[in-house]
């Protein structure tokens, strides 16, 4: 059964190859502005209340590690269905 939908997403993928760019580059580009984001909220807490900052500061990169982690799978997993496919 996962087979199946491993090759359905595959095919998919490989069929709207465009489609799928785009949305890798718009995840990248949403990155870019969450880095800006987090910057602003860091500068937004400080005056308030410095330990809500400093998890806002921590927690920022986490988020940004997992993000870009889980964009790289995407773009490996896509290389290697299309390179599966030729």
């Amino acid at each position: 059964m996962r087979a199946v939908r491993r090759r359905a997403t595959a095919t998919s993928l490989l069929t709207h190859e465009s489609v799928f760019r785009l949305g890798l580059a718009l995840n990248l580009i949403s990155l870019t502005c969450y880095v800006g984001v987090a910057a602003l909220f860091y500068r937004l807490f400080k005056p308030v209340n410095r330990n809500v900052a400093l998890v806002a500061a921590f927690f920022s990169p986490v988020r940004i590690g997992i993000w870009v982690s889980s964009a790289l799978v995407l773009l490996f997993r896509w290389r290697s269905w299309r390179a599966a496919r030729t």
